[in-house]
């Protein structure tokens, strides 16, 4: 672990709220599902080629396919195709891509946003981007939710707990 990343991580944990310290339905069930979720096996999971996540990423993104029903196969950004009338989508959004407007229901990831400074600023910036209604920052990696409820601009730093 780097000093960077150490020193993020420690931030991190004295501004990030568990799920008592949220005021939204939402974030709450994030947290419940899963931050604090049962453990559920990745191996049905298909990650894109050029990206190792690793055990504390995969364990993540198979509780999200499985909280809301997303398709296994994960997609890079450079593939991305919004559409509407399919299952939601994860997408892996490296840090230093081009955001693309997304689809309802689909999630981006941006992996080790507390690995370095240029990957941290990268994510403040998308979190800053007036069309993401829906951010939140966790300890493995930073979350761009898409939905038609999302009414008005939310960012959100949670932990276990």
């Amino acid at each position: 672990m780097t000093g960077y990343e150490w020193c993020r991580r420690l931030i991190h944990r004295f501004r990030a709220n568990n799920r008592h310290g949220t005021h939204s339905p939402f974030a709450y069930a994030f947290v419940e599902q899963v931050l604090n979720g049962k453990d559920v096996s990745s191996d049905h999971l298909i990650f894109p080629e050029g990206w190792i996540p690793d055990a504390q990423e995969r364990a993540m993104v198979a509780k999200l396919v499985q909280a809301y029903a997303c398709d296994p196969r994960i997609r890079l950004a450079s593939e991305y195709e919004p559409g509407g009338g399919r299952m939601p989508l994860i997408v892996l959004l490296m840090p230093g891509r081009q955001f693309v407007r997304a689809a309802p229901g689909d999630i981006f990831i941006v992996p080790r946003i507390m690995h370095h400074e240029s990957a941290f600023s990268y994510w403040r910036a998308l979190v800053k981007d007036p069309s993401i209604l829906l951010s939140i920052e966790t300890n493995v990696m930073g979350l761009l939710f898409f939905r038609p409820e999302f009414l008005r601009k939310q960012h959100f730093r949670l932990k276990r707990g």
